[in-house]
Order: C-alpha cells, then sequence, then structure tokens
C-alpha cells in the first residue's frame, strides 16, 4: 500500500516541492542543500535574512484520523482504497501498564483501554507518508510578494521557514503574517506549535555584524532568538561559518579513534574498517554537500584527524606517510568527499544549470561547459550547486562522457581515490595541468 500510495502522488504531482522527506530522489542532503543556498542567495542580494525553526509537539501523534482520511480523499484515494486506509487507523486502543516489584513478586497495573482517534501508527512505513500527506497544503498558506521572499523547507515533520526583506519593518511584519498564518494551519489541524521551543536566526556574513532590529512574534509569543541550532544532523550558525559542525566532528571522530586504539589488537582489518565507516567516515560524510564550504583551515583538521584514526586503524607510526593506505583501503578523503558530493548534486539536477550553448550558437570547445551566475560574495561561492559547478569544469573529459549517472559516481570514486588529494587547490592545480597537456 505504501508503494500504490507513493506511485499516486508521483503520477499526479501531489507531493509539494518543499517536501524532502521520505520521497524518491529527496533525501536529508537536498533539504540542506536547499536550506543554505536559499541563505545564501538572500543574503548575496543584500537581504535581511531570517530563519524560523519551528518545532511541533507530538506531530505524529496529533493527526486526525477524521481529517486523513477527508485528505487522503481530496487527492484522489477512493473507494476500497479509502477504506482500507480507514480501517488501517481506526479502532485501535491502547492502555498504560507499570510494574512494581513486592518481595520476589512483579506486579502489574493496567490502565483502562481508550480508543486511538488521532496519531499515525508509529514504527510503520505509512506512518511518515501519511503525514506528508496530512501537512502538504502548508505552503499554499505563505504570501506570494514579490519583495518578500519566503520559503518553507520540510523534512516530515521538521518545519522551517526562510523570510528575507530589504528592511527589518518588513522583516518583522511579514513574519507576524505568515508565521500566523501558518499557525492558523497548524490550529485547523490539530497541530500544536511549541513557541517555547520553537526559535529564529538572524542569518549575516561575517563582515558584517549589525545587530537586527527586528522581532518576530507567534501570535503574542516573542520567539527566542539563537546565534546556533541543531538542524537535521548539523549544527548550524549565523554566519554559515560550520565552525561548531567541525567540532562536533572532531568530537564524535576522537570517539571512534578510542574504539579503533582499543579493538586493534581483538579484530581482524574487515572488522577495524568496519569500525572506521561506522564511527569515522560516516561523520565527515555526513552533510559535508554543506559544510564542505567551511574555511581550509576547519577542512584541514577533519584530514588531520582522519589520518590519525587511519593510522590507529592501521597500527601505523605517528609521522607515517598515510597517502598509499588511502588507496589501498579504498577511502576518500575530507576534500574528495566534498569534490564528489558537489559534483553528484549538479550532474543529478544537471537540466536546471545554464550552459555555454544555451546562450550563444558558436561552436567553441567549452560550449558544453556550466554557465557560473554572477553573484556579490564570496560566500556564494559555499553554494553546492556553485562548488559542484567549479569542480565540474575540472573533471577530466573521458569522465565526463560517461552519460550513466550510477557509473559515473562509480569513476569518479575511483578517481578521487586514485588522486588522494589532500586540498582543493590539489584538485584544481592538477586537473589544469592535464588540461593544458
Amino acid at each position: 500500500m505504501y508503494l500504490r500510495l507513493v506511485k499516486h502522488l508521483d503520477d499526479y504531482n501531489l507531493f509539494c516541492p518543499e517536501q524532502h522527506g521520505f520521497r524518491q530522489d529527496k533525501s536529508v542532503n537536498t533539504a540542506l542543500i536547499s536550506f543554505t543556498e536559499s541563505l545564501i542567495e538572500a543574503m548575496d542580494g543584500k537581504s535581511i535574512v531570517a530563519g524560523v525553526f519551528m518545532d511541533l509537539s507530538k506531530a505524529f501523534d496529533s493527526i486526525s484520523h477524521i481529517k486523513i482520511i477527508k485528505k487522503l480523499n481530496n487527492i484522489g484515494v477512493k473507494n476500497s482504497f479509502l477504506n482500507w486506509f480507514s480501517s488501517y487507523l481506526t479502532n485501535r486502543s491502547q492502555y498504560v501498564e507499570i510494574s512494581k516489584t513486592e518481595g520476589n513478586q512483579i506486579i502489574k497495573y493496567q490502565s483502562n483501554s481508550r480508543a486511538i482517534k488521532h496519531g499515525v501508527p508509529q514504527g510503520s512505513i505509512l506512518g511518515p507518508l501519511l503525514f506528508i500527506c496530512y501537512i502538504k497544503d502548508m505552503p499554499n498558506y505563505l504570501t506570494k510578494l514579490n519583495h518578500i521572499k519566503n520559503q518553507l523547507i520540510l523534512y516530515a515533520d521538521d518545519s522551517n521557514l526562510i523570510m528575507s526583506a530589504k528592511t527589518d519593518i518588513e522583516l518583522e511584519i511579514s513574519s507576524f503574517i505568515e508565521l500566523g498564518k501558518i499557525q492558523d494551519f497548524f490550529t485547523t489541524n490539530n497541530l500544536i506549535l511549541n513557541p517555547q521551543k520553537t526559535n529564529y536566526m538572524h542569518f549575516t556574513t561575517k563582515q558584517n555584524r549589525m545587530n537586527n532590529n527586528f522581532k518576530i512574534f507567534i501570535d503574542d509569543n516573542v520567539i527566542g532568538q539563537v546565534d546556533h541550532t541543531k538542524f537535521l544532523g548539523v549544527y548550524i550558525d549565523n554566519h554559515l561559518s560550520w565552525d561548531l559542525h567541525i567540532e562536533h566532528i572532531l568530537s564524535k571522530i576522537n570517539s571512534g579513534i578510542y574504539a579503533l586504539r582499543r579493538l586493534y589488537y581483538l579484530c581482524n582489518l574487515t572488522v577495524l574498517k568496519n569500525v572506521f565507516h561506522a564511527h569515522v567516515q560516516s561523520h565527515i560524510s555526513y552533510g559535508i554537500c554543506v559544510y564542505g564550504g567551511t574555511s581550509k583551515q576547519n577542512l584541514n583538521k577533519v584530514l588531520i584527524i582522519q589520518k590519525r584514526a587511519l593510522r590507529d586503524m592501521l597500527n601505523l607510526k605517528p609521522d607515517e606517510s598515510v597517502k598509499q593506505h588511502f588507496i589501498d583501503q579504498n577511502i576518500l578523503t575530507v576534500h574528495c568527499l566534498y569534490i564528489r558530493e558537489c559534483v553528484m548534486h549538479v550532474r543529478k539536477n544537471i537540466d536546471n544549470y545554464v550552459t555555454h550553448q544555451d546562450i550563444h550558437c558558436y561552436n567553441t570547445r567549452n560550449k558544453n561547459n556550466l554557465v557560473l551566475p554572477r553573484h556579490n560574495s564570496e560566500l556564494f561561492k559555499k553554494k553546492a550547486s556553485y562548488a559542484g559547478s567549479v569542480f565540474l569544469k575540472h573533471i577530466p573529459k573521458d569522465l565526463l562522457r560517461i552519460e550513466n549517472n550510477n557509473k559515473f559516481k562509480n569513476a569518479l570514486k575511483s578517481y578521487l581515490i586514485d588522486k588522494v588529494f589532500y586540498s582543493l587547490e590539489e584538485f584544481y592545480n592538477l586537473n589544469i595541468l592535464n588540461q593544458n597537456c
């Protein structure tokens, strides 16, 4: 039934574009990229930018069965299919049980059984999909104005709003109106927005440290301002410097290094590699398409600790070179991971990019190269789409001729592993040299 409902939503284009959760070709990565790129584009346009991070209380438990059945009917789920969903959701009951030990006996106390009138069965494959159907109309509540840009980024029940305007007063008024409408949507659909856990961030470049002169309200409540928060598993700060997230990664990897050191004398290399990928490489890989745009110093910190973890996995000396070992163990450096993820993001969305042959009819050797958009700030270059376009220009031509994305991804990984780049400059310089030759 999950597959049938997904096919129905895809066939009739019923998924809202703002929703990134539990969808084919959408992921946490696409949500992170969409969120950060919207921020960067607004800041590059010299707008005042705020992001509101909304917290829903027990979102999956608040779904009204009557309303979700009505919404499914409205999107074309009819007859026996609708009856199936109604049967699936209704006539369930639950009770609470607590245990108490008296002497050598365990005595259990049960509450009365009550019918469940709200919520989707959690742990089921259908739960998140039904929630997505339940809130699919949420973006329609936003106002469309030319001078004020608002965008929702949704990942299942994780709801975030980006707002930008030219003046503080415009942003304050817009936020009051838009959050009021979103609050109306939540109230109408039995969802509860928690104002105490909802906060906002005023995003600026490091060079622009002016304090904001606006407040953001939800009803009569002024929501709190923060300068950093955890967003979809990454630590984001108000300058998009990613310093806090780098500290988080280093802390996690240090725990992985400790595990590798303790396990080295007990396990074979296969097990140690599994530990390395689970407790070191996974933390580096997660979200690298956005945090990889951090400073050179931050990426070098990650590379240094990545090399230390590899040395501990192989029991090498502290000063021994590990470049060849990256190749032998088929492991990508942090810089190679960043290059691969950005390039694959561009390749998967290549139809959204402009090439030179799209803007002129001359048969030049660079006609298939992507046109880089104009920008006002260095921060713009940190966008995954911009960085990926630049990286793509430096990929060897024989790789670019591979049309199938899966084959291209494998070939790109092999190329990056073979070269073991310790910096982005190494990648640029090598490929410039090869092109000149």
